[in-house]
């Protein structure tokens, strides 16, 4: 994805938010489990984009800020929890068990939607309050630019 003029970084972490919403709704509306197996792989692939670019740049050009610290150690805790849980799913798809993979999904939405809106309500307001638009939009630049350097290993 090429950035476009005047798209800052909260706009570039919105759109990852809504890509896996949607992917979510298409899971959920999805009564084949070899489609939903698809859908996970992509959705799979999207949380691990994102949230690489968010630990590799976002999280780190603020950590440091006064008032930042304590919220952002909190999101890493939950890329931790997100990880775990898109494990437990995944092997949930090899064990034939219906409720058990609609459970863990149902966990894994549950703690991404707790995470994009503290990230989106707490954080994105801090950083709107506190940042200029140029900062945001040269953020964006690196945001893309780790996206861009991520995706090739994952083909690997």
């Amino acid at each position: 994805m090429q950035v476009c003029e005047h798209m800052n970084a909260l706009d570039l972490l919105r759109s990852d938010h809504d890509q896996i919403d949607e992917m979510i709704d298409r899971f959920e509306a999805s009564e084949e489990r070899a489609e939903k197996r698809q859908i996970f792989e992509r959705l799979r692939s999207e949380i691990d984009s994102h949230t690489h670019v968010e630990e590799a740049v976002f999280y780190p050009h603020f950590e440091k800020r006064e008032g930042f610290s304590d919220l952002i150690a909190d999101f890493y805790d939950d890329h931790l929890e997100i990880r775990e849980l898109v494990e437990n799913l995944d092997a949930s798809f090899d064990d034939g068990n219906d409720m058990e993979l609609e459970d863990h999904f149902d966990e894994l939405v549950s703690s991404i939607q707790s995470h994009v809106d503290d990230e989106e309500t707490e954080l994105f307001n801090l950083i709107e309050e506190t940042c200029s638009v140029e900062e945001l939009e040269s953020l964006a630049t690196h945001i893309e630019e780790a996206r861009e350097a991520f995706l090739p290993s994952r083909a690997a």
